[in-house]
């Protein structure tokens, strides 16, 4: 994640759970996060990335997502392949009352293919995104129409 998402996300977290053991990596622009990543798989911890955005000048793929072309950071994906790390695609989703649904679904293909990982979760994201559309809360122009007036 970035400094701000990770600020504001850690705030909210402390908020809700008071201090967490959950270690953030930060993206930097020196690549220095790659090292604390491959640190923490070696160490059999877990890596947790929010996939389907990435950020200014980051290698990217273009898949289709909802009908129309859209780009996608490359370094969860390639990450995963290389080191043949198991992959799960998690959401959680509001039900009434306060409830929430927890999906973890593991990647079944071919884990040496950085690409068909992409393609396998976008369709895993595109499927939550049209059972529950409005939680999808997109805040990036996945799709480079914005055009302010």
């Amino acid at each position: 994640m970035t400094d701000l998402e990770h600020e504001e996300i850690k705030s909210y977290l402390e908020s809700v759970t008071g201090k967490s053991a959950i270690k953030t990596i930060i993206l930097k622009d020196d690549l220095s996060h790659i090292f604390l990543m491959n640190e923490a798989l070696q160490k059999n911890e877990l890596l947790v990335f929010a996939a389907d955005r990435y950020y200014k000048n980051a290698k990217t793929y273009t898949e289709e997502l909802l009908g129309k072309p859209a780009k996608f950071p490359q370094g969860p994906f390639k990450l995963a392949a290389r080191n043949q790390i198991p992959v799960l695609f998690v959401h959680i989703m509001r039900e009434k009352d306060f409830h929430y649904h927890f999906f973890a679904r593991p990647f079944e293909g071919d884990s040496n293919s950085p690409k068909e990982l992409l393609k396998a979760y976008l369709g895993d994201l595109e499927g939550m995104v049209r059972k529950y559309p409005h939680q999808w809360y997109n805040y990036y122009d996945y799709w480079n129409d914005f055009n302010p007036s």
